[in-house]
């Protein structure tokens, strides 16, 4: 069967199959996109004098902060062992927790990986970004080979990394495999947590409830691990079999090609494209592809492009797509189109609600291009009949096999709450504080929801704000961070769905107005959120963003993704240090 390379280098992705004639549209639209970039750089020209004494006013107020806690002293429990919870974890102890002692990590499955165990990991996938995006914070896969970092990999070598990651950081003493969180507790009282587990050590199903706890903060670090299914009538009088592309392994292809069972993928997403890409490339034709409308994806070699002036002064033209978002997605849209950003596999469309922040790379679109269109059906399932599904207009579609390539849900709502011995809604308060912190449950953090960046750094961010919130920020009653909550621009408590799983949402809206929300509150200042965005698109490499939270007497405590400090190398954590007026305080 086809097996999906281990590493593919940047120099082996491909050639474009696009052509690269000029035409009249293409022109117009390269011009579209280069006179919009030009009049938004001016303004921001303009606008930088003002930008600049804000920003020097802001880091004067945060320099003057205290700590208030020793964060040797706290306790935080990580729910998830994939590459987000063990890069939560690393960077605690580089702010110095005590990461052997007080962090507590749990993890449902047999050892770390995530999204990339082989429980959850889909047959044939490979990595959507480069391997700079789905590198762990001041740990590359190889920083001496450039076109290595800039290459992808497949999901059996991300697991073989993430484990090697959690090898060096010693992250196995700190983490229960094999352990599911059941509720989380507040008591108020106290403000501490404490989880309620099942363990599933003594057989395939989880029994054996325990405490763990308490916790000064219980921080939720699974992003993918829940199929996503919709909801609709006769499943039980269909007579085939219905999986969802997470349980999509390499016996379920076998069983198809071997017995010609008819399949029908369902989603135009980029989990779609390889259950379309798996059996094309092995040769089945005997399948078909439903979706409401081909989605809009980045190119792969213009994103993680080889950081020529062309695709330097392109990636620039990204980012001001992604400021136009917040006035207009389908302006946003057109100069991505225009800078030759933009690509779908199917009909050109500008139906910017099915944007996702998928990759394809060139390999990738030829293989696509050579799927029969006859096999792609524009149309929405609307309920399952005894041969198949049926659309939104009636016709019917037959299949052995459906493929549901229609999302993942977090698993946050698995979860059951306890506060004060009464159940707790999560979804009760409408945003989370600083796209983090559930205001009225401040005990409990959404790591996933903290999308400041890709891949697994975006962690580094959800460790900065938790020992903010423990250490730094001034315990305040719960009406308090509802209000805070509240003025901000976004951070919904479904934010994360919108962004990743495109719920009816804009994607680089909301990643832009996170952005903007974190620097309107006072956590990321301008400079560092423009220098982010140019190092991310315009220089194709990727950093953790910098949080200026800290006062100036935690020494040491960011590194700003330039150097790994030595002390975390050798496994000692870094402790913060005071000066004289801050060990005062601390002492009181």
């Amino acid at each position: 069967m086809y097996q999906i390379p281990t590493i593919v280098p940047f120099s082996e992705i491909g050639e474009p199959p696009e052509s690269n004639a000029i035409t009249w549209r293409k022109s117009i639209g390269v011009l579209f996109a280069g006179i919009m970039t030009l009049v938004t750089t001016a303004v921001l020209i303009a606008i930088l004098p003002l930008v600049t004494i804000l920003t020097i006013i802001r880091r004067i107020i945060y320099s003057r902060k205290i700590i208030l806690k020793d964060p040797g002293q706290i306790k935080i429990g990580i729910i998830g062992g994939g590459w987000s919870g063990i890069q939560c974890m690393a960077r605690l102890k580089e702010l110095g927790v005590d990461v052997e002692k007080n962090v507590k990590g749990f993890e449902a499955h047999t050892s770390f990986g995530g999204t990339w165990h082989p429980a959850l990991r889909y047959h044939n996938i490979q990595i959507h970004g480069a391997m700079w995006v789905s590198s762990f914070s001041n740990y590359p896969y190889d920083k001496h080979d450039r076109d290595n970092t800039d290459g992808k990999v497949s999901g059996e070598e991300m697991e073989r990394y993430v484990n090697r990651f959690a090898n060096d950081e010693k992250s196995h003493s700190s983490y229960e495999f094999n352990t599911r969180v059941k509720k989380v507790m507040y008591d108020t009282k106290k403000r501490k947590a404490t989880l309620i587990l099942q363990d599933s050590r003594s057989g395939p199903t989880f029994l054996n409830e325990r405490k763990s706890g308490p916790f000064d903060l219980v921080i939720y670090c699974s992003l993918a691990s829940e199929p996503k299914i919709p909801k609709m009538l006769g499943q039980d009088s269909f007579q085939g079999k219905i999986i969802h592309t997470l349980n999509f392994k390499k016996e379920d292809c076998e069983d198809i090609i071997s017995n010609n069972r008819k399949v029908v993928i369902v989603g135009g997403s980029k989990a779609g494209c390889d259950m379309v890409l798996c059996l094309h490339r092995e040769g089945y034709k005997n399948f078909e592809w439903v979706m409401p409308k081909p989605y809009i994806f980045w190119k792969y070699e213009v994103l993680c492009h080889d950081r020529s002036l062309k695709n330097t002064l392109r990636g620039w033209s990204t980012i001001v797509a992604a400021l136009w978002s917040l006035l207009s997605k389908n302006i946003s849209g057109l100069i991505m189109w225009g800078s030759g950003l933009a690509v779908t596999y199917g009909i050109p469309h500008n139906d910017w609600n099915k944007f996702t922040f998928g990759l394809l790379c060139p390999t990738q679109r030829q293989d696509l291009a050579a799927v029969p269109k006859e096999v792609q059906i524009i149309g929405r399932a609307t309920r399952y009949i005894s041969s198949g599904i049926e659309l939104e207009s009636g016709q019917k579609v037959d299949a052995d096999v459906i493929i549901w390539a229609t999302g993942c849900e977090t698993g946050i709502d698995k979860l059951q709450y306890e506060k004060d011995g009464e159940y707790y809604n999560l979804n009760k308060c409408a945003k989370m504080l600083n796209h983090f912190l559930y205001p009225d449950f401040p005990v409990f953090a959404n790591g996933s929801a903290l999308f400041t960046t890709f891949g697994p750094v975006r962690a580094v961010n959800a460790a900065d704000l938790a020992v903010y919130h423990c250490c730094i920020r001034e315990k305040l009653e719960e009406d308090k961070l509802i209000r805070m909550a509240s003025w901000q621009l976004g951070g919904s408590v479904n934010s994360v769905s919108s962004l990743i799983f495109q719920n009816k949402s804009y994607a680089v809206k909301e990643f832009v107005t996170t952005h903007i929300d974190l620097m309107l509150v006072g956590l990321v200042d301008f400079f560092d959120f423009m220098w982010h965005i140019t190092e991310l698109f315009t220089l194709s490499r990727q950093h953790a963003l910098k949080f200026r939270i800290f006062p100036r007497n935690f020494k040491g405590m960011h590194n700003n993704g330039e150097i790994k400090p030595a002390a975390v190398e050798t496994g000692a954590p870094l402790i913060p240090t005071f000066d004289n007026d801050a060990k005062q305080e601390f002492e009181r």
